[in-house]
């Protein structure tokens, strides 16, 4: 999992895929033979630079409809992120 404190652009979200493809294939090198990528029609998801990427490293690629929470499973997860307490010291944040 990772959070960012940033503008989610196609250039983090290919960077993000790279590392995590990285660690998937020191645990499984044949990862792409059996693995789909569900992701939703988010514009950085649907951009050429991320669609080329995807294409290159050769995941196969399932990209949900709008709005279909109920299809994507990590919609659950992030409910539940939502209603926790993710930052119970109360330390200041923020993106600058």
């Amino acid at each position: 999992m990772a959070l960012t404190m940033c503008i989610t652009e196609s250039d983090v979200i290919c960077l993000f895929l790279k590392e995590l493809f990285a660690v998937i294939e020191l645990e499984r090198p044949d990862y792409r033979q059996n693995t789909i990528l569900l992701i939703d029609g988010a514009p950085y998801h649907r951009s050429a630079e991320t669609h080329n990427f995807l294409c290159n490293v050769g995941v196969r690629v399932v990209m949900g409809g709008p709005y279909g929470y109920q299809a994507a499973p990590i919609e659950s997860f992030f409910a539940a992120l939502k209603n926790s307490n993710l930052n119970p010291e109360l330390m200041k944040t923020g993106k600058k």
